[in-house]
Parts: structure tokens; C-alpha cells; sequence
């Protein structure tokens, strides 16, 4: 039960005491809100989908990166490749190099990911709900 209290020209809402029954209500609430919501599932997700971007960059900028660089003409690897443009008297370099490393990052952990779902049969899941 709230009692309001008058005090000079503000009105104040008196907060219920807080029970071991509220703290117990709340605390169910939050575990089935954790199981209805996948929220394991989904930290689970997340600690793997940064553990594979942090290999797939790794194994990129390392690998991919200077064998990409050695095809290509001119000195350093893939992060190194840049397109100078003169406009004006001004300059503006380009680097689509790191745009292009980015992508074949991307596609990499793209692929990873969908070999995954398919490994552990996880559209089941999907399918379920």
C-alpha cells in the first residue's frame, strides 16, 4: 500500500518497502525471461562470432592480405594498396586495398557462420519456433 505524502508544493509517492517476496518475484521473472528469450543462446552467439572475426582477421591480414599483394603489381600487400587522384592541384588517396581486405573478411566469417548453422542442424531450431 503507497501512501502519498503532502509535502509544501510537491506531491511524493512513498515507495514500497522492498521484500524478500518482491526480490524472489523478480528474480523469477528475469530467469524466465533468460529462457524464453535465448539470451544464453544469444551470449553464446556472440563470444563465438567474436572469436571467429578476431581468427578470420588474423588469418587475413597474415595470409591473404600478401599473397593477394604479390599478384597484384606494385610493392607491400593488400592493406598497402592505394589509388592516389589529383583534382584541382589537390590530392586524395584511396585506400581500396583495406576495403577490399574488409570484404574478404567479411565473406569469410559469412561462410563460417552458415557451415555452422548447417553443422549443428540449427534451422531446427528456427523451424520449431
Amino acid at each position: 500500500m503507497d501512501k502519498v505524502i503532502h509535502h509544501s508544493k510537491k506531491t511524493v509517492k512513498k515507495i514500497a518497502p522492498v521484500t524478500t517476496k518482491a526480490l524472489n518475484k523478480h528474480a523469477s521473472g528475469f530467469g524466465d525471461f533468460i529462457r524464453e528469450y535465448g539470451v544464453v543462446g544469444l551470449a553464446i552467439g556472440f563470444v563465438f562470432g567474436a572469436q571467429v572475426k578476431s581468427v578470420v582477421d588474423v588469418f587475413t591480414t597474415s595470409i591473404i592480405n600478401p599473397l593477394v599483394g604479390l599478384l597484384l603489381p606494385g610493392t607491400g600487400n593488400l592493406n598497402q594498396k592505394t589509388l592516389v587522384v589529383s583534382v584541382f592541384g589537390k590530392q586524395a588517396t584511396f585506400g581500396w586495398g583495406i576495403f577490399l581486405s574488409s570484404l574478404i573478411s567479411f565473406f569469410l566469417i559469412a561462410i563460417i557462420i552458415y557451415f555452422t548453422f548447417k553443422l549443428f542442424n540449427l534451422e531446427k531450431l528456427a523451424k520449431k519456433k
